[in-house]
């Protein structure tokens, strides 16, 4: 009797949790206005088959100065909660040099997510990472890195300059399951030479 009370208790305390994401979730979108590094329109550059990268300017509206972002918008989108969710991989200048991260079109997480990634076919880089403070909607994806053997860690940055392909799987996702995203990053190395931090 208290196994089968226990098992209620503990769907229905998976049913709450999953109302309560759903409505924070309908909450929880910004508009484009609201938030620039997502304003999708007015990008300077144009996609083409050489390169997924666009160039979008974002107004800083303490300085007004233009910063320049490069976006790279996600071969597929994923389904959570039988919708669509994009992902963009970004590359900017911030804290006085050159980051990488993954921004979704909505919250996919609260707290932390696995994250598994490969550049072309060389090895797996795999961490847990934890979100940015905007609500799980923010990978910063520069943070990983890979234990080269000898005591070291290989950063990521330069890896991903240099490759055609990558390709990211999330996990601990509940309700995304463990999705794949996979990056066009062809041209990336361009790309960075037209922004001030470039390496």
């Amino acid at each position: 009797m208290g196994q089968i009370r226990f098992r209620q208790g503990t769907r229905l305390m998976r049913l709450i949790a999953a109302i309560v994401f759903v409505a924070l979730l309908a909450l929880d979108r910004p508009s484009n206005a609201q938030n620039p590094e997502k304003n999708r329109s007015g990008g300077l550059g144009v996609a083409t088959a050489a390169t997924r990268w666009q160039a979008e300017p974002n107004i800083d509206r303490l300085t007004g100065k233009t910063q320049l972002l490069f976006r790279n918008r996600a071969i597929h989108p994923f389904a959570q909660l039988a919708h669509s969710v994009q992902a963009d991989l970004y590359l900017a200048c911030r804290y006085g040099g050159l980051v990488a991260m993954i921004i979704f079109s909505e919250r996919i997480g609260f707290s932390e997510v696995m994250v598994r990634a490969r550049f072309d076919d060389g090895p797996v880089y795999e961490e847990f990472v934890h979100f940015s403070n905007d609500y799980g909607r923010t990978i910063p994806f520069e943070i990983l890195s890979r234990e080269d053997g000898a005591g070291s860690f290989e950063p990521i940055v330069p890896t991903l300059l240099a490759a055609s392909r990558v390709r990211v799987e999330l996990g601990n996702l509940p309700w995304a399951t463990n999705p794949l995203l996979e990056f066009d990053t062809r041209q990336a190395s361009v790309a960075v030479s037209k922004l001030p931090c470039s390496p």
